[in-house]
């Protein structure tokens, strides 16, 4: 059914992947990538099409070129989102972040000390935040998945 060994992985990794894009009820969830059309033509493109030993994200760059500056384009880090993130964690602090700040879910499954928890989100909203904000942003999404479909 598939051409080589990689195009099988690729296949199999958006298909485990699918299930958990089903947005939650409140959100609006849109993933262009997961596109028929796209992913149908990246599945068809050959491995070294796709990465060279220096490169990754071959056609993407390629086709970007003349819309990106070159320095953007070919640039080889991903860059760093923390400063968007805590931005809009302080934009959205009393709409959305302050009520999942209480970690009521979280605590009801005993996997944070509630008081704690909320001490911690309000130092991250003030950019304190040390090595600990992958372990926030994973519980605040957590916190939010549990409050929107009630699964506690």
């Amino acid at each position: 059914m598939f051409r080589d060994a990689a195009t099988e992985v690729q296949w199999r990794d958006i298909q485990d992947f699918a299930p958990c894009l089903r947005p939650p009820r409140t959100f609006e969830g849109r993933h262009p990538l997961l596109n028929r059309a796209l992913v149908s033509f990246v599945l068809g493109l050959r491995w070294q099409d796709k990465v060279g030993p220096d490169r990754d994200r071959i056609v993407q760059r390629r086709a970007l070129r003349g819309i990106l500056p070159e320095a953007v384009r070919n640039r080889a880090d991903k860059g760093d989102g923390t400063p968007r993130f805590l931005r809009g964690i302080r934009e959205n602090w009393d709409a959305v972040v302050r009520p999942l700040s209480e970690g009521r879910h979280l605590a009801a499954l005993g996997l944070v000390d509630r008081p704690a928890f909320e001490l911690g989100v309000q130092r991250l909203r003030h950019g304190v935040m040390g090595q600990d904000l992958p372990v926030f942003v994973a519980a605040l999404s957590l916190e939010a998945w549990l409050s929107v479909t009630g699964a506690t």
